[in-house]
């Protein structure tokens, strides 16, 4: 189980309400007794992978701590909506209708749409099972929502890249060029100035032994062609077998990545795949709640 932050939650929830409710929900003021309570089932309409249910919890929770939920499956559960049966409930709701009503589309937005990254994140893990590769996520995310589609992509068995600009080093092809230094003249000179993880892209096989030399901890391999991150890879495995004590480099592969190369790319033994889609491309699972 991943633990969810809730002040981070809370903070989603307030801007959620600010945005679609502010001073009230005038329909259901009108047409709803402020006294009623009611029980709603939460339905999935299409097979996925599901993630947020814990968030919807903790919404209910701050809404009006009297809600009832429960939930009959869990964050990261692969729920099968086959043919023959058009819906399934994955939870229940009771209590007070307006607080229910009023957060309603805040909690299937977010939980519908982090199904949709967690299941397109599962397809991507799924196929490249039986190899070391990581799949990971990047910062290709929604403003305001990357710490809760970094939660999806990790309860689908993904992996978190950096949070954000603060918590890791990653020189780009704008630094380098922005720079005017070589790509391992930037990691030397970032070693100098801190103890935190280097990463550094390269676009060219020619650029990797010079990188290797300057010991970084990851080297990405962007938007490269299979045969030339054979090449790449290949190049590593002997120049590690002619210096056998050299630090040991992480090789991550980014750009151009779909399921239908996914394959091929963990075929080649890098250690981890980037995939901006996983958050930035996802279509949302079908959801909706239904009062009973």
């Amino acid at each position: 189980m991943i633990k969810i932050d809730e002040k981070k939650v809370k903070e989603l929830l307030r801007i959620g309400l600010n945005e679609d409710v502010k001073k009230g929900d005038i329909t259901s003021s009108i047409t709803i007794d402020k006294s009623l309570k009611i029980h709603a089932n939460l339905i999935l309409r299409e097979p996925g992978i599901i993630a947020g249910l814990d968030i919807l919890k903790l919404f209910l929770k701050f809404t009006n701590k009297s809600i009832k939920f429960k939930a009959f499956v869990k964050d990261g559960d692969f729920i099968n909506v086959g043919k023959a049966k058009k819906a399934k409930i994955i939870a229940k709701v009771y209590g007070n209708a307006r607080d229910i009503l009023k957060i309603e589309r805040i909690a299937l937005n977010i939980i519908s749409h982090l199904s949709g990254v967690a299941t397109l994140t599962y397809k991507f893990v799924k196929d490249v099972k039986g190899y070391k590769t990581k799949i990971v996520d990047t910062r290709k995310t929604t403003i305001g929502l990357r710490y809760f589609e970094k939660y999806a992509v990790k309860v689908a068995g993904g992996h978190n890249h950096r949070m954000g600009l603060y918590d890791k080093v990653l020189i780009k092809d704008n630094h380098i060029k922005a720079s005017g230094l070589s790509p391992a003249e930037c990691v030397r000179l970032a070693r100098r100035r801190t103890k935190k993880d280097i990463e550094v892209e390269i676009k060219k096989v020619g650029q990797l032994l010079d990188v290797i030399k300057s010991e970084p901890d990851i080297i990405m391999l962007d938007n490269m062609s299979i045969k030339q991150i054979k090449e790449a890879i290949l190049l590593k495995n002997e120049f590690y077998k002619s210096n056998g004590n050299h630090k040991k480099i992480a090789i991550e592969v980014s750009g151009n990545v779909k399921l239908s190369n996914i394959r091929k790319l963990a075929v080649c033994k890098v250690d981890m795949i980037s995939i901006g889609a996983l958050t930035h491309s996802n279509p949302s699972l079908d959801m909706a709640l239904k009062i009973i």
